[in-house]
């Protein structure tokens, strides 16, 4: 006998307008196995249009590089970071396969900005797990051979580099970078 459940339903956060606020050092769990597609394709991994993704926001409790990870997930998961939702928000950073099929990204924030983070699959894979928020403080720029700021780079007061395009030749170059957006008071 076949039996088909049909009372599963979409997580609260399954739409960016329904972000939940997301704090560091407390696991956010997640399962995006109901979730529905309303972002764009990933700036990284193998985005379908299709893959099912659910929303949190973070803001900064202090000047702080903050990493959000998925380490741990039961799926090939993929994180993407924007400054607000999509389409009219701009991705700052993306990761897919950071802690084994799992994902990893760093932003630097200032106290009190706000990003909006994606999760979502590989090629649209789902499953369950936690978003893990830390914030390593203080933020210290001078650490790193490329300073992103405002989805744009400057490396020795030269070359300026669109974040998303280049993070992963920075990357393979070997080269690290740090994402800033300061936050304007807006």
């Amino acid at each position: 006998t076949l039996n088909i459940d049909t009372s599963a339903t979409a997580p609260a956060n399954d739409d960016c307008a329904n972000a939940i606020a997301a704090t560091a050092g407390v696991p956010e769990t997640f399962n995006t196995i109901c979730a529905t597609n309303d972002g764009p394709l990933a700036s990284c991994g193998a985005p379908t249009p299709t893959d099912p993704d659910v929303w949190y926001t973070y803001t900064a409790t202090a000047d702080a590089n903050v990493i959000f990870d998925t380490c741990g997930s039961t799926f090939d998961s993929l994180l993407e970071v924007y400054d607000i939702c999509p389409p009219a928000g701009t991705a700052i950073a993306c990761n897919d396969d950071f802690c084994g099929l799992q994902s990893q990204v760093s932003v630097a924030m200032l106290a009190g900005e706000t990003v909006t983070v994606r999760v979502t699959g590989f090629a649209g894979a789902t499953g369950t797990g936690d978003l893990n928020i830390a914030e390593i403080t203080p933020l210290d720029v001078s650490a790193f051979d490329v300073v992103l700021v405002n989805g744009e780079g400057d490396i020795d007061g030269g070359l300026v580099l669109s974040q998303v395009a280049y993070t992963d030749a920075l990357t393979a170059a070997g080269l690290s970078f740090v994402e800033v957006e300061p936050n304007l008071g807006t």
